[in-house]
């Protein structure tokens, strides 16, 4: 259980930072007037899952497989938190995808992995829910004619993440900066120099939203783009 300890201590090290120093929407209204161009962080910003923890997915999965196969995958949660890290580190700067985690995962078929990566996607689906707050900052933001990106490191492929947005009212945005669709990250910075590339007559008028404080806050921000960091229990 080491794995999935650390991974939560490290989260509510990030909400209490979030708490600290998140702003507050009339403090996002007043950016979002200066900017031209607005980036939004999905998971924990634009979207909620309707679980405790990220990794209770992995729970919701396994307890399906088990109902569909009738097989038992002794510490499924874990092995799929270890496949995620050794993934990760395979890959090294790079981004990861589901096939990739899956490829790691040790002790289960190839035909149960793909049934398994299978059920994660649609369990993906079946949680996620917009956040009231952000919904509304998001749909301001369009009517004051505002040009929406949505930037995101995630290892769902592009496909899953569109029906996500789609299905929580997301639309309009003019492009997707997906880590696993460009294999580049925004914790390495690389995706916002990719942003900054293709928004070059922009400099110095786009701004970020999200709740990580190195990824959506420090990073962006030494990449030469204005962030906002927002905490993410704020809905």
């Amino acid at each position: 259980m080491q794995v999935l300890t650390w991974v939560k201590i490290k989260r509510q090290i990030r909400c209490i930072l979030g708490k600290i120093f998140g702003v507050k929407t009339d403090k996002i209204e007043r950016e979002i007037g200066r900017a031209e161009i607005i980036s939004f962080d999905i998971f924990d910003t634009l979207v909620k899952r309707k679980v405790k923890n990220p990794e209770d997915i992995h729970g919701l999965v396994y307890r399906e497989f088990l109902r569909q196969t009738e097989i038992d995958i002794c510490g499924y949660k874990e092995k799929r938190v270890k496949a995620e890290r050794e993934a990760g580190k395979r890959k090294g700067s790079g981004e990861i995808t589901l096939k990739d985690i899956f490829r790691c995962m040790d002790g289960v078929s190839e035909n149960n992995k793909k049934i398994l990566l299978e059920l994660e996607e649609k369990a993906e689906l079946s949680v996620c829910c917009p956040s009231p707050r952000m919904k509304e900052v998001y749909e301001r933001a369009l009517k004051r004619g505002k040009r929406i990106i949505i930037t995101s490191d995630m290892y769902l492929d592009e496909k899953i993440i569109k029906q996500i947005l789609y299905r929580c009212g997301y639309r309009n945005f003019e492009k997707l900066y997906l880590s696993s669709s460009c294999n580049m990250r925004k914790s390495t910075g690389y995706l916002y120099e990719a942003i900054r590339k293709d928004y070059l007559f922009f400099e110095g008028r786009i701004l970020h939203i999200g709740d990580n404080v190195k990824s959506d806050y420090i990073v962006p921000r030494l990449k030469g783009i204005y962030a906002l960091l927002i905490s993410g229990e704020q809905g």
